[in-house]
């Protein structure tokens, strides 16, 4: 008898037997990815308690401001179905589901970052302000990682990203690392990384049946990356 491999293990069943029915095809399962159209209905939150969270999530974006640097891997978290699912295809630290590449340009503090989906109709690189891309109103959560690099290797990293942008590499929807030409986001910034690095090995991808990609804990968790900052919303 053949060995049955799990795909994911997720706490919501429903959840999971949606995965496991998609878990032989992978276009099967980024259209249930980017297509499905989850929603949670919460509950009404009290205007004094409203207005505590918004303090205390400008804090942390004014701490998060304070601390980051050129160079700088950010992270999120965010509050949407689709960044559930993703995030679970990190098999260690399952925290985030989203990252990209700061970047201090005239006293403006960019992320450059691949993004698909809705949010981005044309699918090709972003570069926005630190403030949207971590915004409280879209994300629980944000962090900032800062990888061991020589000012050479910090110039080489920006070079590339916005030469990246420039050129408007697209959302890769396949999910593949085979092409450059169409990247996701943890492999965008992967790339980039590695070639800043002039290390085309530096990240161990993790492996799944009939599926081999780099999730945003084979990054943020390298030897050569440390944690700088963390914010829960």
């Amino acid at each position: 008898m053949k060995k049955k491999i799990p795909l994911l293990t997720v706490a919501n069943n429903k959840f999971y037997y949606q995965f496991q029915n998609f878990k032989r095809r992978l276009t099967g399962c980024l259209l249930f990815l980017f297509c499905a159209c989850g929603s949670v209905q919460e509950k009404p939150v009290p205007a004094q308690t409203a207005a505590q969270e918004k303090k205390r999530s400008q804090e942390q974006l004014h701490a998060a401001f304070r601390e980051i640097r050129t160079g700088d891997m950010v992270t999120r978290t965010g509050n949407d179905f689709t960044s559930y699912c993703l995030r679970q295809f990190c098999q260690t630290d399952k925290t985030y589901s989203h990252c990209g590449i700061a970047s201090i340009e005239n006293d403006t503090i960019y992320v450059y970052h691949a993004l698909g989906g809705e949010f981005n109709p044309d699918q090709k690189l972003l570069r926005e302000p630190l403030a949207v891309f971590v915004a409280p109103d879209a994300n629980r959560g944000f962090g900032l990682y800062r990888f061991n690099m020589d000012t050479a290797q910090c110039r080489q990293l920006i070079l590339a990203a916005q030469a990246a942008y420039q050129k408007g590499i697209s959302f890769d929807m396949k999910f593949d690392l085979a092409t450059d030409d169409k990247m996701y986001c943890s492999e965008f910034t992967a790339k980039i990384y590695r070639q800043a690095y002039k290390n085309d090995t530096m990240f161990a991808p993790s492996r799944l049946p009939g599926l081999e990609y780099l999730a945003p804990d084979n990054l943020f968790l390298h030897a050569a990356c440390k944690p700088v900052y963390k914010a829960v919303y």
